[in-house]
């Protein structure tokens, strides 16, 4: 369906893309076919690599065709879209593979985005730091069973703001092409494009009517600079909804028929060495940022204390790895365990309980005795290369 709508030059698409750029229209065109073949072929390896090029395509025409801010504008969508597939998995038993979704969004954030990244930092420094923090938050309550729903609702409304930082330091507005574009998609749903509105409709009577009126709200909102924030909301509980009386799990569904949500929340416990702030004796900072810590590599000398700073993203573990640090040292990890065995098992966000977490306003403090290659790592962040070294000197 999808293919055939980009043939039929559906919002002008398939016309803009070609005459932008032929060879990324050729290789896009090449892509999206594929990728229909092997989703009818149930070739799981194959959608994602055809996905992935199909998401390198685009991105390879906004960067060509747009300025930074309407790539922004675009990319700061498609990352609220991500955080909401990963609250999707979670409320459906699956929540590593939300925490994947939400890893892999912000290391393509960090990658760059088409340039959102730099524009996003340069336009709003604070909602720079939220956009990256609360990203991260929705793949930590999805893999621990939190309120992934309410996490992806709070990153939205970071996208949201991100995409009007953007576009607003560049000089421009997008609020009524934004209406005009909300406007259109209440008129495809209605005309049964695709047959979503038969299908919501035949799925679950209540869902179809609270997601019609709520994209009704919404487009009016945007035409009439009405509450725009609350009605976007209230549309993205509705849409929530939907999808899972769409496939027949509303059950599951993290928003109820009220529109509410549920979950709990996960609780992070620094430990004896995790202290507010940073100490005014520290010989040396490393800053523990969203997936890195900054230096990677910090060379001190013998009897130097290095606070590890809390610097952004969700919270953050210092944890030695054990058998990478001089023989004879005494094992060193936040939360003060004994072993890494016993660090990593200190960090269970399944049990709604985490300990050993450095979090918003704290740092971890450890004096160096033993010289030699000390090797740590992040336990969340592990897996995304958030892993540094301290070379102790004599």
């Amino acid at each position: 369906d999808v293919f055939e709508r980009f043939e039929a030059d559906e919002a002008g698409l398939h016309e803009a893309v070609e005459s932008t750029d032929e060879e990324i229209y050729e290789s896009f065109e090449s892509a999206i076919s594929s990728l229909q073949t092997a989703m009818s072929n149930g070739n799981d390896g194959a959608v994602e690599t055809n996905a992935t090029k199909v998401m390198d395509e685009l991105l390879g025409y906004m960067t060509t065709a747009g300025s930074a801010a309407q790539v922004g504008a675009a990319e700061s969508s498609y990352m609220a879209a991500r955080g909401f597939d990963a609250a999707a998995l979670a409320a459906l038993d699956e929540g590593s593979r939300g925490k994947a979704i939400t890893q892999s969004a912000l290391q393509y954030f960090e990658g760059g985005a088409g340039g959102f990244h730099e524009a996003l930092e340069e336009a709003d420094r604070a909602t720079y730091e939220s956009f990256e923090s609360d990203l991260s938050a929705v793949g930590s309550a999805a893999q621990s069973g939190g309120d992934a729903y309410g996490a992806a609702t709070t990153f939205y409304g970071d996208a949201v703001a991100a995409a009007y930082a953007v576009v607003n330091a560049a000089g421009g507005s997008f609020g009524g092409a934004a209406a005009t574009v909300v406007d259109d998609v209440f008129k495809s749903f209605e005309a049964n494009d695709g047959g979503i509105h038969e299908t919501l409709e035949e799925a679950d009577k209540g869902a179809y009517e609270t997601f019609e009126s709520k994209l009704d709200a919404f487009s009016t909102a945007l035409g009439e600079n009405g509450d725009v924030r609350g009605t976007a909301s209230a549309f993205a509980n509705a849409t929530q909804r939907g999808q899972f009386a769409v496939v027949g799990a509303l059950g599951k569904s993290p928003i109820s028929e009220s529109g509410e949500r549920s979950g709990h929340e996960t609780t992070y416990e620094g430990g004896p060495n995790v202290q507010k702030g940073v100490p005014s004796d520290a010989d040396h900072v490393v800053k523990s940022k969203p997936i890195s810590f900054e230096p990677k590599e910090l060379t001190v000398e013998k009897g130097d204390t290095v606070a590890f700073e809390f610097a952004g993203g969700e919270p953050h573990s210092v944890t030695a790895y054990e058998d990478e640090i001089p023989s004879g040292a005494e094992y060193w990890a936040s939360g003060g365990f004994d072993s890494e065995s016993a660090a990593r098992e200190g960090w269970d966000e399944d049990s709604g309980t985490v300990k050993g977490a450095i979090s918003t306003g704290q740092s971890y403090v450890h004096t160096f005795e033993t010289t030699g290659t000390h090797e740590y790592f992040c336990i969340p962040h592990e897996g995304m290369g958030m892993k540094g070294t301290i070379v102790v000197e004599a």
